[in-house]
């Protein structure tokens, strides 16, 4: 495990590499937030850098190749970041996170992945790797193996699942997303649709619509950035608290649902809330809202 200065050592390294292979404004840029490291590679970037203007790279893009969409407000400490996986990259990195929503409000993470430990993890497969690990939709309620792909269970997302993007619009004011998962990535799922409707305030709307061919336990996780208490909760309703934002969930029937801690990667990272939220019976169909904004 790295310690702090050979970590940023490390990446400032790879900011010096990208300034001699690409020559860029945005390499630039990058090194002029980072600095060069004390090395040959930072010399020689150093000799690059002479005729290059620093320029800011875009703050929304749709990276189709490697299956992202991006937004944020800006480049400071304090603004607001919306992070959206479809699908498609290289498959070698893929998890079971296809259709997962990631935000920053006001420069504080709200919903997160539970991230990537090492790879020797002895439970890389269940709490980081698989469907558990992100904001995505589950079927039924039985739990994968610890480790990666040992069996695959009709309920849980398969990795390299396809997403279809409806629509995708980003811009100064914020975005506007709507997905759909290929069924074949569920063992049972019709279809799941799922959209994502952002602004400039830092408020976020996801909504989540699912049909199955038979009747199911219907469950989404959402990690979560800051610590987080239930404050109301109703038959399809349900009201949370993380750090100065509310998380506002209303479900088309009764739901239950439970705030647990979950593991961290590592000592360094450590462990955060997860809210799991579940139909509280079998359905065929589930539709769940969520809006984020401030308390």
């Amino acid at each position: 495990r790295l310690d702090e200065p050979t970590r940023n050592a490390s990446i400032q390294e790879l900011a010096a590499e990208l300034v001699i292979a690409t020559k860029s404004e945005v390499s630039a840029w990058l090194i002029s937030l980072l600095g060069l490291p004390d090395t040959l590679t930072g010399l020689r970037a150093s000799t690059e850098l002479g005729g290059i203007d620093a320029a800011e790279p875009p703050r929304w893009t749709h990276m189709r190749a490697l299956g992202v969409i991006a937004w944020r407000s800006g480049w400071a400490d304090d603004d607001d970041a919306v992070w959206i996986r479809t699908s498609g990259g290289l498959s070698s990195h893929h998890h079971a996170d296809s259709a997962h929503i990631s935000c920053f409000r006001h420069g504080l993470p709200v919903l997160i992945e539970a991230g990537t430990p090492v790879y020797g993890h002895t439970d890389i497969g269940r709490s980081f790797a698989s469907a558990a690990g992100h904001n995505v939709l589950q079927l039924g309620l039985e739990w994968p193996e610890p480790y990666m792909q040992q069996r695959e269970i009709a309920g849980w997302q398969k990795k390299d699942t396809a997403v279809e993007v409806h629509r995708a619009v980003l811009g100064e004011a914020g975005g506007s997303v709507e997905m759909h998962v290929d069924p074949d990535g569920y063992g049972g799922l019709k279809s799941w649709t799922r959209t994502c409707d952002w602004d400039e305030s830092g408020d976020v709307k996801v909504t989540d619509e699912v049909w199955l061919e038979s009747p199911n336990i219907v469950l989404f996780r959402f990690h979560l950035g800051q610590p987080s208490t239930v404050t109301s909760r109703e038959s399809g309703e349900l009201s949370v608290k993380c750090g100065d934002t509310s998380l506002k969930f209303v479900a088309d029937r009764s739901i239950d649902s439970e705030l647990v801690s979950w593991p961290g990667p590592s000592d360094r990272v450590g462990d955060h809330q997860c809210l799991v939220l579940r139909s509280a019976e079998e359905t065929s169909k589930f539709v769940l809202s969520l809006h984020i904004a401030a308390n």
